[in-house]
């Protein structure tokens, strides 16, 4: 009985000890586009909230946000679907915010500097 439990014990530890990179289909944004998208998401979302740029809930919103999609050439749906994607894999999504958060830390390290 032991000979056929640990060769099944062996084959699903080496199976999920794997560090396998998921492959991103190609109806998915990769990590440095999405990045990049919320990123700008994130930028606009605070200026929205410091009242730096004029915005009335709706429409407003709608606009700004869709300039973003058509600046990064893509559409919402193509957002959504991504955003969607990444949320299923936490680890990936993980790996964008990390990114995400380094772009934001360099972005406000330079506001900071250039106002001194």
């Amino acid at each position: 009985m032991l000979r056929f439990f640990f060769p099944v014990i062996v084959l699903i530890l080496i199976s999920c000890s794997g560090n396998k990179r998921e492959k991103i289909p190609a109806t998915i944004l990769p990590e440095d586009k999405m990045t990049s998208i919320l990123v700008d998401i994130h930028l606009l979302q605070s200026a929205i909230t410091l009242n730096l740029v004029k915005a009335s809930p709706g429409k407003n919103d709608t606009v700004m946000f869709y300039n973003i999609f058509e600046n990064n050439n893509i559409t919402q749906k193509q957002f959504e679907e991504s955003l969607d994607f990444y949320k299923t894999r936490p680890t990936l999504l993980n790996e964008v915010y990390d990114s995400v958060l380094v772009v934001l830390s360099r972005k406000e390290a330079e506001e900071k500097g250039s106002k001194k």
